[in-house]
């Protein structure tokens, strides 16, 4: 994309409606945690090691928070995980040492699966960490309201990103999402920090769950890569419209190619068009919009999507997985998921995901379950996940339990509930409840332990066939 081009759209952009300001930020809350009976003892579950690996900062911090909080065999080892963290990249001080204190009162078990090695609190870290954060803090603070009443917008915006990555690092999300509601959108001139800043704001709605306030920015930034993607579009016709060739002949000028976006701009498209599609499809599995969240999610490029970031490639593959599953039918699984290259690169390192698929598809319904009841214990420990198992796993299963029966004109009970991993009573009630919804018609005889369907005249041709 040329200057020019680059110029007009970042003109635009600030002529923009600004309904962003009226974000309440306020009425920030915190994660809403699953009921306290979710509680996992399965210390197999999650490897704390694997996890510290695969992410950093705020984002780690979260994860290791949520399986202290609701794994006991791995909670020493996640405390010590954040102590580390805390310890090697932050501010916050006051969180480190109430973790020390916390970890003193809790003993080592013999289930402990990680033994990671027992950290002794950095009393010199402590002291002069808490200077430099109360110095970096004065510093940012004044050098911000400086280049405000200054009124360059680029030093403003600076300013403000540096005092932003403060607030991060000090723990302090409410207190930066504060600042970025006091008009950030209005000093940033450049579409590379236009992007940036939606990405920042989206990342720190999501650390404390203000999914509302994750939609509406998400729209925001769509219409700013959208508008990135027109003026891309337009100087690359207008390149190419220099170029072209005279009528006996090509031009001395036409002999070059048409000039290119530039890499970084097209990058920077790329990358945010990822990450949007990847917290829009979030947000909506958050809400139990699960068809939404898959369509969502399949469309995020993940080459592009520059990991690690809020999530790992296991992540995007659990949360599109379950959804796709409790979404699609068979065609839309082989068509959308199975043979879609882009999802493969999700599956990558996740093989019982990919076995998971395809028992679906195949109705290999018995061998989907166990696989879902072996990996249930680490969806739970996920913290975007975890509320959304039980009720994923629920629509999952009457699905599952339609279509076994869509093939037949009647069924055996007891081959039925050997499948399904249940008894004939339980089974029975599944059955009972799905014809209540509406969902199947049907005869159950429970002296004969069989089921009939009732053939509607769809079902009666499809039988035909």
């Amino acid at each position: 994309m040329d200057g020019a081009a680059f110029a007009a759209l970042e003109q635009r952009h600030l002529s923009m409606d600004t309904d962003f300001h009226s974000l309440d930020v306020t009425q920030v809350s915190v994660p809403k945690k699953p009921a306290p009976s979710i509680v996992v003892n399965n210390p197999n579950a999650v490897d704390i090691e694997t996890i510290c690996q695969s992410y950093k900062g705020h984002s780690l911090l979260i994860r290791l928070q949520f399986i202290a909080d609701h794994c006991p065999p791995l909670k020493r080892d996640a405390t010590i995980g954040m102590i580390n963290e805390l310890h090697r990249s932050s501010f916050n001080v006051t969180r480190y040492t109430e973790l020390m204190a916390s970890l003193e009162t809790m003993e080592k078990q013999p289930d402990d699966q990680n033994h990671m090695e027992t950290p002794v609190l950095d009393q010199t870290w402590v002291d002069q960490t808490t200077v430099k954060s109360s110095i970096q803090l004065d510093f940012l603070l004044s050098e911000y309201k400086k280049q405000k009443d200054e009124g360059v917008k680029e030093s403003t915006r600076r300013a403000m990103d540096e005092l932003f990555n403060y607030y991060i690092s000090a723990g302090d999300i409410t207190e930066a999402l504060h600042l970025y509601s006091r008009g950030m959108r209005e000093y940033c001139s450049q579409f590379k920090h236009i992007i940036q800043m939606w990405t920042n704001w989206m990342e720190a709605s999501i650390w404390v769950g203000e999914w509302q306030r994750v939609d509406t920015i998400a729209a925001q930034a769509e219409r700013s890569i959208k508008e990135a993607e027109e003026a891309e579009t337009q100087a690359n016709s207008t390149a190419a419209a220099r170029t072209r060739p005279v009528i006996f002949g090509m031009s001395s000028s036409s002999a070059a190619r048409p000039a290119a976006t530039p890499k970084c701009a097209r990058s920077l498209i790329n990358t945010g068009k990822a990450r949007l599609d990847t917290a829009c499809g979030l947000s909506k599995m958050q809400s139990g919009r699960y068809k939404q969240a898959a369509d969502r999610l399949l469309k995020v490029d993940l080459d592009a999507l520059e990991l690690p970031w809020l999530f790992s490639a296991s992540d995007m593959a659990m949360y599109c997985t379950l959804c796709v599953i409790a979404s699609y039918d068979r065609t839309e699984l082989k068509k959308k998921v199975i043979n879609d290259a882009n999802c493969r690169k999700f599956l990558e390192s996740e093989p019982k995901l990919v076995e998971l698929l395809q028992c679906i598809v195949k109705s290999q319904f018995g061998r989907a379950l166990d696989i879902l009841k072996e990996m249930k214990d680490r969806f739970l420990l996920d913290p975007y996940l975890s509320a959304h198992v039980e009720p994923l796993y629920a629509v999952i299963r009457e699905r599952a339990l339609l279509q076994y029966l869509e093939p037949f004109a009647s069924a055996d009970l007891n081959a039925m509930a050997n499948v399904f991993r249940t008894d004939l009573r339980s089974l029975e009630g599944e059955l009972v409840a799905l014809c209540e919804k509406g969902q199947l018609s049907a005869r159950i005889d429970a002296v004969g332990a069989t089921i009939r369907m009732v053939l509607t005249n769809e079902r009666e041709e499809n039988y035909k066939k």
